[in-house]
């Protein structure tokens, strides 16, 4: 049996290099569990060049095509190589194709329009014209249309089930299955009890896109520049590089760093605050995770599939999306107070423990998999 993933690219445009990024190491795990239960995984990707490479023993094949209906394209490369019994996993629910094969599956990472994306021009121009909500009906529907086009729905949270109830039937959700995101406790080291005093070391490991709250963080940055009590650490990269840099430019607690993806607990273990300042789109993010796993702190925005995971005040702490001086005032009263610190930290690695391990990920993706055989 064979099982064929669809993402827009897991490697670079030239077949070079992987990317970074939760969805891209989310595959690459669930790859591995289908290897464990006998499926050979191919991820088909786009590219400017056609290629074919083998990373941890998963094929990944990229095909150049038109950017009009990519995955389409790309399905109908590899249409008359895929059998029956055989398996179509759409990397992202949004991009996926109706197709008449059986065995599909589609993965809802998150609501990706639950804010407006000013920094498009058309979304401008429609928002000044009056036909925002407009927009909004039109991306909606989209996703709605899109969910229904697998045998099998996987959501990586309840925030975008429950909205998707107010729309659909009853008998439409039989074949939906919540499979929260997950970090690998097993590879944790100790992490850093500081004492009062002490410098609190602060992480913000994303790309860096506005989507992710990078000009949130540089707010947080700049307010605590040069600040003995604190340092500050930017870990990624993106379009915001030359900025975060003109901010860490004749600082001494600013720093730019990168990890790689499957390092990202270990590294985490040296910080004591992280921070997820995402504006939107957000399902139950690895970011998230991962730095919970790690015992840091977490300060994250409240959207999407992020109050799955937080308490506030048990296991972290949340703040309003755009809200530099919220994320300021709750690092302030954290300096100040060592036990809470150790408290919050404990409750969070225990939440990974207990409902978001890798362990407890796989099991479920293992009953999902069974059970679109039994179909």
């Amino acid at each position: 049996m064979k099982a064929y993933i669809f993402y827009r690219q897991l490697f670079d445009p030239f077949g070079d290099h992987i990317m970074v990024g939760g969805i891209e190491t989310y595959l690459m795990d669930l790859s591995e569990i289908l290897i464990e239960k006998g499926i050979v995984p191919t991820i088909i990707q786009s590219s400017l060049v056609d290629f074919e490479k083998e990373f941890n023993g998963i094929t990944i094949k990229g095909y150049h095509v038109k950017a009009n209906n990519i995955y389409k394209q790309l399905y109908l490369k590899i249409k008359d190589k895929i059998s029956e019994e055989d398996l179509v996993i759409w990397g992202l629910d949004r991009a996926s194709v109706k197709i008449p094969h059986k065995r599909t599956i589609s993965i809802q990472h998150g609501i990706p329009f639950d804010y407006y994306q000013e920094e498009i021009k058309l979304h401008r121009i429609l928002k000044k014209c009056g036909f925002g909500h407009f927009l909004k009906r039109v991306q909606r529907n989209r996703a709605i249309k899109a969910f229904k086009n697998s045998t099998i729905q996987v959501c990586v949270d309840y925030n975008f089930w429950n909205w998707y109830r107010t729309f659909c039937l009853p008998e439409e959700e039989s074949n939906i299955y919540v499979i929260p995101n997950y970090a690998k406790v097993n590879k944790l080291k100790e992490h850093r009890n500081i004492k009062a005093g002490e410098v609190l070391k602060i992480i913000f490991a994303r790309r860096f896109v506005r989507m992710r709250g990078v000009e949130e963080y540089i707010k947080v940055a700049e307010h605590f520049k040069n600040d003995k009590r604190v340092s500050v650490t930017f870990a990624g990269e993106g379009p915001y590089m030359q900025k975060i840099a003109d901010v860490a430019q004749n600082s001494n607690n600013i720093f730019i760093t990168k990890y790689q993806s499957g390092e990202a607990v270990e590294f985490h273990c040296d910080y004591d605050i992280a921070v997820v300042p995402s504006i939107a789109s957000e399902g139950t993010s690895l970011s998230l995770l991962e730095a919970m796993a790690a015992g840091n702190v977490v300060i994250s925005t409240c959207v999407g599939g992020m109050t799955n995971i937080l308490l506030d005040g048990f296991n972290g702490f949340f703040v309003r999306p755009n809200n530099s001086s919220d994320i300021i005032k709750i690092i302030e009263n954290l300096l100040l107070d060592e036990e809470r610190r150790k408290i919050v930290s404990n409750n969070a690695v225990e939440t990974i423990k207990q409902s978001f391990s890798f362990d407890i990920w796989k099991k479920k993706w293992n009953i999902v998999i069974d059970n679109i055989y039994k179909q």
